[in-house]
């Protein structure tokens, strides 16, 4: 097991989620840990069983290694699809620090020179908290993706505003704030209850930061003493993940509470005005929530912690000790449903299916333009159907290796492609890859409606017809139990292999029918319905997929989350029963010195 900080590290026990960033924190020697981010310990098998989705490597700057060596704390430099190519620092030993630590030989002296490297193709900013937003703009401004350390600004509202204005510019590139608390493992089990719908709306939500702090002592050093500094009381509107990670929502209002140290004669305004060294937020939520967020430098207990409360179930969490999930039944019958609507619409699939490769088997002198093969396979259409939210395991990744390789397929054999992909992980995935999607689709959740799916049917059986279609992959999981699910590739245009009937069927003997009205008015209609049910079920068996990793990834939190419970109890209980025999020992010995 390895060492971790608390807010400055991605915890890993929780499996897929957090590995997926394949970050893990570099060793370090021993040192006086800073408050704030003292060590706690995490699964570092975890992910063992991760694999990357793709072999390309993301070109990366970094820039910024000061107290807390946030530069090469996320652990960039070990990731499986980043290069780290160059470093910044404007203090020449500290650049040199993170070169070392990053293994990087280019270093550039400032952050102004580095994003002018065209082989950079984005850049993470762990400079001082004040420079945050103007940096982020510097970056973005030069075409590169941006990724940074908290908060977002500090001091200056109009940087705040510049910040937004230059993101919405810049559409097309990635600004990502690193609010770490995102990637605990209570936080990341929540996310995944959340999208599964087992929560319903959030009621109420908080996050919690009790970081015990002696009176008098001096504050962390900081370039420029940006720390001693301060900030008005806006503490509690950055640490926002317990509401804004679970939900990827918002908030529409907020209202801050504070308390100044009851010594008035502590009580030294900083740079900003703010006197107030513990702090409460209240906020109103995109849903019509309420979410209470507070910071507290008082002495106690050191606590990280986020709860919530939804329509049917919550969830809390206390330093690593579970308070229990509530409402698992409710989510249960929410994954039987879905479940039951793949069932159904495979019987349904099935039968049609059987109907047409009956029709198929007779001796008519009749066809339809579906059944066709076209004489030369050009044109390939290929649907990749994935998840719009990410922590369902290794739903995505598999889905997405299996769509690379038939792409690489088509590309190899010198065809067309047209790329249509479902879901924003899939989006997401396919531009990290620079591959072009042509249709992009996000509006298909658990319960995808049939009147959207049957326009997307009846638009690729028209290319079909006209000859502008040869050929339509489908790239999905597959439903097979609720135990057995596996990414497949289903080729549902031409639909010539009906005539064989459903896989593995035993042949029968033709049956003999009777048209009313003629077979050709019959085909007509049921090879396109039969295509259509198939197509249908590819949705349905996506939703019911996604919903089983769901549950599967959510107790394997529970199980990691309950082993890291028996091991922390018992360290501790070994170290309380260290501590009482010691003290018994002196009790004893020294009851002996006064005999």
């Amino acid at each position: 097991m390895r060492d971790s900080t608390t807010r400055r590290s991605f915890l890993q026990a929780i499996g897929f989620s957090a590995a997926t960033l394949g970050v893990q924190r570099s060793a370090r020697s021993e040192e006086k840990p800073i408050p704030g981010f003292e060590k706690t310990p995490a699964n570092a098998d975890a992910s063992k069983h991760w694999k990357p989705v793709s072999d390309r490597k993301i070109r990366m700057g970094i820039v910024g290694y000061g107290v807390c060596r946030f530069g090469a704390e996320f652990s960039f430099q070990d990731h499986p699809n980043v290069q780290v190519v160059a470093v910044s620092d404007l203090i020449p030993d500290r650049c040199a620090g993170l070169a070392k630590a990053c293994r990087c030989e280019k270093t550039y002296p400032s952050l102004e020179e580095l994003v002018k490297d065209e082989t950079i193709e984005a850049v993470f900013v762990a400079t001082d908290a004040p420079s945050h937003a103007t940096h982020c703009i510097e970056v973005l401004n030069h075409g590169k993706h941006v990724c940074t350390a908290v908060p977002a600004f500090r001091g200056n509202i109009e940087d705040a505003e510049k910040l937004l204005e230059c993101v919405k510019r810049n559409s097309g590139l990635v600004y990502a704030m690193f609010e770490t608390s995102v990637f605990r493992d209570d936080l990341c089990a929540m996310e995944k209850l959340y999208a599964a719908d087992v929560f319903g709306h959030i009621v109420y939500s908080e996050g919690e930061y009790c970081h015990p702090r002696t009176l008098g002592a001096p504050s962390i050093g900081s370039y420029n003493n940006w720390r001693a500094n301060g900030a008005p009381m806006w503490y509690p509107t950055h640490a926002t993940a317990y509401y804004i990670g679970v939900t990827h929502g918002s908030f529409l209002e907020v209202s801050c509470q504070g308390t100044a140290p009851f010594d008035k004669s502590r009580r030294q305004p900083n740079a900003v005005g703010n006197i107030f060294n513990s702090e409460v937020g209240l906020f109103r939520t995109s849903e019509g929530g309420l979410c209470r967020i507070i910071i507290c430098g008082s002495q106690g207990e050191y606590l990280e912690a986020g709860r919530l409360r939804g329509e049917y179930a919550g969830y809390d969490w206390h330093n690593g000790r579970s308070d229990g999930f509530v409402g698992d039944s409710e989510g249960q019958r929410r994954f039987k449903k879905a479940m039951d609507r793949a069932t159904e619409a495979a019987a349904y699939t099935q039968k049609i299916n059987e109907i047409v490769a009956d029709l198929a088997q007779t001796d008519l002198t009749i066809s339809h333009p579906l059944l066709k093969q076209p004489e030369t396979i050009q044109n390939v259409a290929v649907l990749v159907l994935t998840s719009n939210r990410g922590l369902c395991g290794g739903y995505n990744g598999g889905i997405l290796r299996t769509a690379m390789g038939r792409i690489r397929e088509i590309r190899q054999a010198g065809q067309t492609m047209s790329l249509e992909v479902s879901g924003k992980r899939g989006l997401a995935f396919m531009k990290f890859e620079k591959v072009p999607v042509e249709r992009s689709y996000t509006q298909f959740e658990d319960k995808p409606a049939f009147d959207e799916v049957n326009e997307l049917a009846k638009r690729f059986v028209g290319e079909f017809i006209a000859g502008r279609l040869h050929r339509l992959d489908v790239v999905h999981q597959r439903f097979l139990s609720s135990s057995r699910q596996a990414p497949v590739v289903q080729t549902l245009l031409p639909f010539g292999d009906l005539a064989s009937g459903p896989k593995g069927a035993a042949k029968s003997a033709p049956v003999d029918y009777e048209f009313l009205p003629s077979p050709s008015e019959i085909l007509e209609e049921i090879v396109p319905a039969a295509f259509t049910a198939r197509f249908f079920k590819c949705f349905l068996d996506a939703a019911v997929g996604e919903q089983i990793a769901r549950m599967v990834a959510m107790k394997s939190a529970t199980e990691n989350a309950d082993d890291m419970i028996r091991n922390i109890s018992r360290e501790y209980n070994r170290a309380r029963q260290t501590q009482i025999t010691s003290e018994l020992a002196e009790i004893i010995g020294g009851a002996a010195a006064l005999s």
